[in-house]
């Protein structure tokens, strides 16, 4: 039985290195769609800015109210929040331990 224990072991140790591959995977992704949409609103800001196009369709503060839309964490909202002076509690922050998505 010693050795059913030892394999059990290793493959949990295994299998919680994958599920944080997997998780940091994610966030890596959301950062990046992130990045992707901010860069947009970025570009067309500019561009109006410079004359050579129209004013964002959307101004500062929807275009972020979208983008927190987006988020599926509630670590990610909190962290929003704190970059904008928001309180999280005021905000609707959770406490979750567990989310799923």
């Amino acid at each position: 039985m010693p050795c059913d224990r030892i394999i059990v072991e290793e493959v949990s140790i295994v299998l919680g290195e994958i599920q944080f591959q997997d998780v940091l995977r994610q966030r890596l992704e959301h950062v990046n769609n992130g990045l992707d949409y901010q860069t947009g609103f970025a570009r067309e800001t500019l561009h109006w800015l410079e004359g050579t196009g129209d004013s964002p369709v959307m101004n500062l503060n929807d275009h972020l109210a979208e983008l927190k839309g987006k988020y599926v964490m509630q670590e990610q909202r909190t962290a929003h929040n704190a970059v904008l002076g928001v309180n999280s509690s005021a905000a609707g922050g959770s406490n979750k331990k567990i989310e799923h998505f």
